[in-house]
């Protein structure tokens, strides 16, 4: 009956409207319920939640069978022995002063027309005659109200004030609360693997982040990277920009900002120019004007802001550096017990300081300096040092590629632009041959519990890691 009317609602509101001729009021689409099918399901649930609320939907039952479910109007002429009402509150039942009308109250009383007392006096009556000759009657009223208005019925004062004095009449008054919850540990979730699993897992491409997940929580990674599950709630998407926008214009605008090693002079109209070329690109699917719209307005001067502020920094000490790459992309094939694993990743920027090759990678998000401060790089398969592995890992790419021995890794972060976040190993900054040795083995190690079948997918013991994971609804803890 519900997904009937849902079907129902949707096809009244949100029918395809004919494109309008250009200077004819046409105008982009912003999501709202004019645009067919490119209706996005954020506002869709919204309108539809707001319209069932107002449904009214009738329980059908067999009158010769046990428990019969009515309406109060139902109930009309008909005696029962024991009845049960439900959400005897004020406000519900009687309905009060929800008549929708223009007409006042003083003009419906002066020429006699019905008004909401009328209407009470209507309930009242039904009310009173379901109970005539019942001989056990439960009234059941919550005290829940999110907005704390939550009130019994003035039927019910009503009831204790005027029969309460009868011999044969016995009234209990009682608050019943909720089931105190069970406090039993439930069983965390085990995922065995199949064979299936593992022929995928031999195939797959492992990047810094699919480890990183692992290292994390191996229940998530099997929720992210075997079941497949998106990363978004489709109920928290909109048609604005997502906040891992910021990153992809970014890297993009970074790309195109070097010119012979160096990082162009570039004014602020040029940004501005090359960020909504990038954001009305065809990947995001934007217009000018959707630049001007909310929240998308707000991520485009974000955007200009961190690269206007990041390129006048840089280009304060650029003599000390030549930029050899960016956005280079590195596959290896890593032997693991003889399975050739495929390695990628893409390293932001690659330049030279001093001799020493440097790799960058840029983050929008918050860093902390703790993060890449470790004691060995046993201390990067940890779980808690994720950024840590991940310079690792592409220092480890960019090794096997150009065999280079010595490197230095650095986080841009573009909320702090002028705070270095290094890469320090027991203090040193500069990788070594034998760190990157002893990267290479952990990794291995790593790669081969992934892909051995007595090592299950089980959720970490780490709750803080649980807190922003978007599968922890699903996931038993």
């Amino acid at each position: 009956m519900l997904y009937k009317y849902l079907e129902d609602w949707k096809g009244k509101l949100f029918h395809p409207t004919p494109a309008l001729p250009e200077g004819e009021g046409a105008s982009p689409s912003f999501g709202g319920v004019r645009g067919g099918a490119d209706t996005d399901i954020t506002s869709f649930r919204f309108l539809f939640e707001n319209y069932i609320s107002a449904v009214s939907m009738s329980f059908q039952s067999e009158a010769t069978e046990g428990l019969q479910i009515m309406g109060l109007l139902e109930t009309r002429t008909l005696d029962f022995k024991n009845v049960i009402l439900l959400s005897v509150n004020e406000g519900v039942l009687p309905a009060g002063k929800t008549v929708n009308s223009f007409i006042p109250q003083d003009v419906k009383q002066h020429f006699g027309l019905q008004t909401f007392k009328g209407k009470d006096a209507v309930f009242s009556y039904h009310f009173y005659r379901l109970l005539q000759r019942a001989e056990n009657i439960y009234l059941l009223y919550s005290l829940d109200a999110k907005k704390g208005d939550a009130e019994k019925s003035r039927f019910i004062y009503q009831l204790k004030n005027e029969l309460n004095t009868f011999p044969n009449i016995e009234i209990i008054d009682e608050i019943i609360s909720y089931p105190p919850i069970k406090s039993e540990a439930e069983t965390p979730i085990s995922i065995k693997k199949t064979d299936e699993m593992l022929a995928k897992l031999k195939t797959q491409t492992y990047s810094a982040s699919s480890i990183s997940t692992f290292l994390e929580c191996k229940l998530r990674f099997y929720f992210r990277y075997i079941l497949e599950l998106e990363d978004n709630n489709i109920f928290t998407i909109d048609d604005m920009l997502q906040g891992k926008t910021i990153g992809t214009v970014i890297h993009s605008v970074l790309e195109t900002a070097v010119e012979n090693g160096r990082f162009k002079r570039m004014e602020k109209y040029d940004i501005e120019r090359l960020v909504s070329e990038r954001m009305c690109s065809s990947d995001l699917k934007l217009s000018k004007e959707d630049l001007l719209y909310e929240k998308n307005h707000l991520v485009y001067q974000i955007i200009i802001k961190y690269i206007d502020a990041y390129l006048k920094h840089a280009q304060s000490f650029e003599e000390n550096i030549v930029i050899k790459n960016t956005e280079e992309k590195l596959e290896y094939k890593l032997a693991v017990e003889n399975n050739p694993i495929t390695l990628k990743g893409f390293i932001d920027r690659i330049d030279l300081q001093n001799n020493i090759t440097r790799i960058i990678d840029y983050k929008t998000g918050v860093v902390k300096d703790t993060e890449l401060k470790i004691k060995d790089i046993e201390h990067s398969f940890d779980g808690e040092h994720t950024k840590a592995f991940q310079l690792l890992f592409y220092a480890y790419l960019y090794h096997k590629r150009h065999n280079i021995n010595f490197l230095e890794t650095e986080i841009v972060s573009f909320r702090k632009i002028r705070t270095p976040y290094i890469l320090f190993i027991d203090k040193e900054k500069q990788l070594s041959p034998e760190n990157l040795t002893n990267f290479e083995y952990l990794l291995t190690e790593t790669i081969q519990s992934i892909l051995n079948q007595d090592v299950p997918f089980t959720a970490t013991t780490e709750i803080d890691r649980c807190k922003y994971c978007i599968y922890k609804d699903i996931c038993v803890r």
